[in-house]
């Protein structure tokens, strides 16, 4: 895959026929009590993306939207929207109600595929005319078949098993129209921190770029087994998703809430044996017990920890080392804009540097000491404070001054990157576009 994940008609729907073909019998998803093989996937894709094709209010390029908890049909349905050339629209499941109108409203979403525990958002005006046909997912578990009640009297609702079934009828899908390589994959809305909320377009040759210097990155590879926390209409998790599955490697989800839900997802880790974790620092910091608690067994089935969102302390670093003893540790500086990752830092792992990280975090009982000893173990394993790393492949960086002239190495300024992992543009804003690109 990695010397054709990046041709003119690449798509990302292209990684699940390729992992299909190369690991037909692998375990794609696992998610609760279900599990699916590659062959079983691809399959499945197919069939959802064939149902989409078969809607009257589908057409290529149209945006569909998918507000889901993380699963397995949650995955499928991505692949499936950009196999039957639709434009991904994840929406984020702790927006306000208000947020996900405007986010459907200016997206122009004509399908919305609603996991049916959000069947209560439902109302007159929501969703927003522009989204002409409703697809009612099931919760994990529940039969395909159960609509909520608020669905009553709408015009065009369609319950997942019904939307496959019109697409077994439909026949063979059509060959793909997406527009290219370098046509949209998907929207990716922004919090709005800086402003209201901005649609961000990404295509399919950046993140196909994104999976493969993942991939590269942390070594991912068919035996790869990712525990997934991140939510999947974070580009981040999706990101990692489909770096898992150019490798043709395992995807567990482990579903939100619950009592104590980070302890539980490292106990998962630990079932499944799991081979990566991706996490901001925060997360991190409660997997290991949060400081209070006593700190969880090893994981020695984890060979690589990839960490973003902002930067790992030093006595964060110890402490992950000495409890994933066989990972390498890699931070990575990502934005939506840039698609994900525009740096990796592989912090340094030199001889006998777990076993000094584990000495250090098991002063913890020894109080104040504690925090100097854990310090001064991560610092051989970080190599400088706080690092971001070095450049992807084929992604230029600069620091910019105010005037977005270039500055001189060790000057403060901004970050300015420029590839082909950047944004094709915010969604309908030409104008800001022009300006940030």
């Amino acid at each position: 895959m990695a010397a054709s994940a990046l041709t003119a008609d690449a798509c990302v729907a292209s990684l699940v026929d390729h992992a299909a073909r190369s690991n037909p019998n692998g375990v794609a998803l696992s998610c609760g009590s279900s599990r699916s093989t590659w062959r079983e996937l691809v399959a499945s894709v197919g069939r959802i993306a064939a149902g989409l094709r078969s809607l009257p209010s589908f057409a290529a390029g149209a945006r569909v939207a998918l507000l889901a908890h993380n699963s397995a049909l949650y995955v499928e349905y991505v692949f499936a929207i950009a196999a039957a050339g639709g434009i991904v629209t994840p929406l984020n499941t702790r927006a306000s109600t208000g947020e996900l109108r405007h986010v459907l409203d200016d997206s122009g979403a004509a399908v919305l595929c609603l996991e049916a525990s959000f069947g209560g958002l439902l109302s007159a005006d929501m969703p927003p005319p522009c989204v002409r046909t409703l697809v009612v997912l099931p919760r994990n578990g529940a039969p395909s078949d159960a609509l909520p009640a608020a669905t009553a009297g709408r015009a065009d609702v369609r319950t997942h098993g019904a939307l496959v079934a019109a697409g077994a009828a439909a026949g063979p899908l059509p060959p793909r129209d997406w527009g290219g390589a370098s046509g949209a994959f998907g929207i990716f809305y922004t919090s709005g921190t800086t402003g209201g909320p901005k649609g961000v377009v990404l295509s399919h040759a950046g993140q196909l770029l994104q999976a493969l210097n993942k991939r590269s990155a942390i070594r991912l590879h068919r035996a790869s087994v990712y525990l997934g926390v991140l939510p999947l209409f974070h580009v981040g998790g999706l990101s990692i998703a489909l770096a898992v599955a150019m490798a043709a490697g395992t995807l567990v989800l482990h579903p939100p809430g619950g009592e104590r839900p980070w302890e539980a997802a490292w106990r998962a880790a630990a079932a499944h044996g799991a081979t990566l974790l991706v996490v901001v620092p925060t997360v991190l910091e409660l997997m290991l017990g949060g400081g209070n608690d006593a700190p969880p067994a090893p994981l020695p089935s984890v060979e690589a920890l990839l960490v973003g969102g902002s930067s790992l302390t030093p006595p964060l670093v110890a402490r992950a080392a000495a409890l994933l003893p066989r990972a390498q540790i890699v931070q990575t500086y990502a934005c939506t804009e840039a698609g994900s990752s525009i740096t990796f830092k592989p912090l340094a792992r030199p001889a006998g540097a777990a076993e000094e990280a584990a000495a250090a975090a098991a002063a913890a009982a020894d109080g104040a000491a504690a925090d100097d000893a854990a310090a001064a173990a991560a610092a051989q394993l970080l190599g400088r404070a706080q690092p971001v790393g070095w450049a992807v492949p084929l992604a230029r960086i600069a620091i910019l001054d105010e005037a977005l002239r270039p500055l001189p190495a060790g000057a403060v300024g901004q970050i300015a990157t420029a590839g082909p992992h950047l944004m094709l543009g915010y969604w309908r804003q030409p104008a800001l576009s022009a300006a940030a690109l």
